[in-house]
């Protein structure tokens, strides 16, 4: 396997309000948990992935602003992206 790290992550719709979804779009990746971390590096939010490809994330209880979105993979992949919520 290779271990590139720029995994093809698509975040959407960003910013976002009521939902967030993340998608890997490459087939050989599954998603283990993904954490939502707040500006100062507190996490807000952890949801486990269960191996999904694509998992909607509901965030109408996460305040406005800037966090940021740990993707970890079952190989253990980790991948930050950025999230505005408004």
């Amino acid at each position: 396997a290779s271990m590139s790290s720029n995994m093809d992550i698509k975040l959407y719709p960003n910013p976002a309000k009521e939902i967030v979804s993340i998608s890997l779009q490459n087939a050989t990746e599954h998603m283990q948990k993904i954490v939502i971390y707040d500006m100062v590096g507190k996490s807000i939010k952890t949801i486990s992935a269960n191996n999904a490809q694509e998992v909607s994330i509901p965030i109408h209880d996460v305040s406005t602003g800037v966090y940021l979105i740990e993707i970890t993979t079952v190989n253990n992949l980790k991948q930050i992206r950025e999230l505005i919520v408004k």
